[in-house]
């Protein structure tokens, strides 16, 4: 298993730009990912990611327009 916390990773802000964000709970039922993930997860919970743009954007991902 690797730590993501041994690396540095870039990030490059745009008040215009599409993040992901984790959903409200994590996956009941995992069975479905490959080996693989699940080893590098090991017993930490897994979310789906959902793609959604900043508040300044006027790009706007679906959900946010259904929820104003």
């Amino acid at each position: 298993m690797f730590d993501l916390e041994d690396e540095i990773m870039a990030v490059k802000f745009d008040k215009k730009s599409l993040i992901w964000v984790a959903a409200d709970r994590p996956l009941k039922n995992s069975s479905f990912l490959s080996t693989k993930i699940l080893d590098v997860c090991g017993d930490l919970p897994i979310f789906w990611l959902q793609p959604t743009y900043t508040k300044g954007s006027s790009l706007m991902a679906p959900a946010i327009h259904m929820a104003q």
